[in-house]
């Protein structure tokens, strides 16, 4: 369906600087950015990726420019004489010649990785109601399983969830039914009022669990408000617009920030903390905006802020993580750029390929970052030892195959953490004396062929061709170079790098010669003595 745009100069102004906001984060070799936003009631989620030259693909975080356009995009294709309602998730494609695309997606159903429960569905409609013609089937079951749903007591305990949270920290508060609360300030015969029909509109969206952190986060912003008179802890300036913008911009999502001077914004953190930010640029980009904008941007400015602490706190920590939520996942060199490689938890595994440690859970595979197992305090040495262990855990299938004569093992699994359980492949080859040929692919398999099974050229030539055909047909190869396998490796804990030798055979057409390329002192008079011995 088409979008019925009630200003189409607005909406161009929003869709510009969304992609501004998406490029300037972007790292250098790009091809192609795409976000993703979904928007459903109270259910807010964002996506972006981008595609290398190497047409890797790979997540970014979601800049905090983005915000404030979406919820103009979002509002103002909202049509109310159509019906329509107004879009669910949209997609925004900017590619390197920064030429832009934008696809609206009024009726189908949003991914499922955005997890939009049916209870969104029927505030979707509230805010932005549509006509009967305009609600699709799939969306109808939706409404239907949320009106099934009585929300009467999970407000009502919401409400008194908060009351709690705020006695707790010594706040004096009054639930107002069915989403507001009367604040009593100490020292004053007034009293304060909030709507928190929002804050409520999410917490319906959410677990108990959920609902109480909440409910926590809100009362810790109406304590410290209460301690404001503490000097560490002054607010913005009486006339600083920006300022009491971005404090009730904050105060809105539940969370109390201060400002330590005019540039610098102090926010909490999970675990009670806080972390500063400085905003005096986003002080320059506002000067001479209206009220009204400066509302609007303070809104993204702390959605984004508050998304990206709650991101944070959902890294899962390498000290907590049961083991077995930690894998090595392998990846070639070209997968990420310079910058990217440095931020992750990774070693070099052989020439042309890194070992990551990757965050395995039933949502998402991230790879784990510096900054997060720093603060663990956790070594990196441990945390590899426990991500391979995780990793050998792993089922994979075995089987021997005779491939043109040559007998070739091959590994796989229905995961891309194959290629780990080259830390025990001896345990899958039985003993290898003169050590194996092994590739990886694809991150479900590895091939590997014995030396001394065989002619050892032949199998070269055939475990060649076999890793170009699985590398090809991949959407994500890894490489199809050929590695020997030292006999060491078998001797090495698990923990160890492999001992890894790239090695290969190149064919001329013309002559029918072959040439074997290696990069020792050691392989080539093996291959010797192995064509010599059989």
């Amino acid at each position: 369906m088409e979008p019925n745009a009630t200003d189409p100069l607005e909406q161009q102004q929003a869709l510009e600087e969304l992609a501004g906001a998406v490029v300037d984060t972007a790292p250098e070799g790009w091809r192609q950015l795409t976000y993703v936003a979904c928007r459903v009631g109270a259910h807010d989620q964002d996506l972006l990726v981008f595609r290398a030259a190497d047409e890797t693909v790979y997540q970014l975080p979601v800049p905090d420019g983005v915000h404030a356009p979406v919820e103009k995009l979002k509002k103002g294709l909202y049509a109310p004489d159509k019906g329509t309602g107004t879009w669910l998730t949209m997609t925004v494609s900017v590619h390197e010649s920064m030429k832009y695309s934008v696809d609206y997606e009024y009726d189908s159903e949003p991914d499922p990785r955005f997890a939009v429960s049916a209870q969104a569905y029927l505030q979707e409609l509230e805010r932005f109601p549509r006509t009967k013609e305009y609600i699709p089937e799939w969306m109808r079951h939706k409404l239907q399983e949320a009106r099934g749903i009585d929300t009467g007591p999970i407000i009502a305990e919401f409400g008194q969830e908060l009351v709690r949270a705020c006695q707790e920290r010594g706040a004096r508060v009054e639930y107002l039914p069915p989403t507001g609360l009367r604040l009593y300030l100490p020292g004053q015969t007034t009293t304060q009022e909030i709507d928190l029909a929002g804050t409520f509109d999410r917490a319906v969206l959410h677990g108990p669990k959920e609902r109480g952190e909440l409910a926590d986060r809100f009362a810790t912003f109406v304590a410290n408000q209460i301690d404001r008179q503490n000097p560490q802890t002054q607010g913005p300036m009486p006339e600083d617009t920006v300022g009491g913008a971005l404090t009730a911009a904050f105060a809105a999502l539940g969370a109390q920030v201060f400002f330590q001077d005019p540039n610098t914004l102090v926010m909490p953190i999970p675990g009670g903390d806080r972390a500063s930010t400085d905003i005096s640029g986003f002080r320059s980009a506002l000067e001479g905006a209206t009220p009204e904008q400066i509302q609007e941007h303070a809104s993204g400015f702390a959605h984004a802020a508050m998304q990206q602490l709650a991101d944070a706190s959902e890294q899962p920590s390498a000290a907590t993580e049961d083991t077995g939520r930690l894998r090595v996942r392998l990846y070639p060199v070209t997968a990420f750029p310079e910058e990217v490689w440095e931020q992750l938890v990774m070693r070099e595994f052989a020439p042309g390929l890194r070992q990551v440690v990757v965050v395995d859970s039933p949502e998402s595979l991230q790879p784990l970052t510096r900054k997060a197992l720093e603060d663990t305090g956790r070594p990196v040495e441990e945390v590899f030892t426990e991500a391979i262990g995780g990793t050998l855990q792993e089922p994979v299938d075995v089987s021997g195959h005779d491939v043109q004569g040559t007998q070739v093992v091959h590994l796989g699994g229905q995961h891309p953490y194959v290629a780990g359980q080259v830390h025990a492949l001896n345990r899958h080859l039985g003993r290898v004396p003169h050590g194996a040929l092994v590739c990886f692919p694809v991150p479900e398999v590895i091939l590997a062929h014995p030396l001394g099974q065989g002619h050892p050229v032949a199998a070269m030539r055939s475990l060649q061709e076999l890793a170009q055909r699985f590398a090809s047909d991949a959407d994500k190869p890894i490489s199809a170079q050929l590695f020997w396998w030292h006999p060491g490796s078998a001797s090495l804990t698990r923990e160890d790098l492999p001992d890894l030798r790239p090695v290969g055979l190149e064919s001329d057409q013309e002559s029918g010669r072959e040439t074997l390329h290696v990069f020792d002192d050691e392989f080539g008079p093996l291959i010797q003595s192995l064509v010599q011995g059989g």
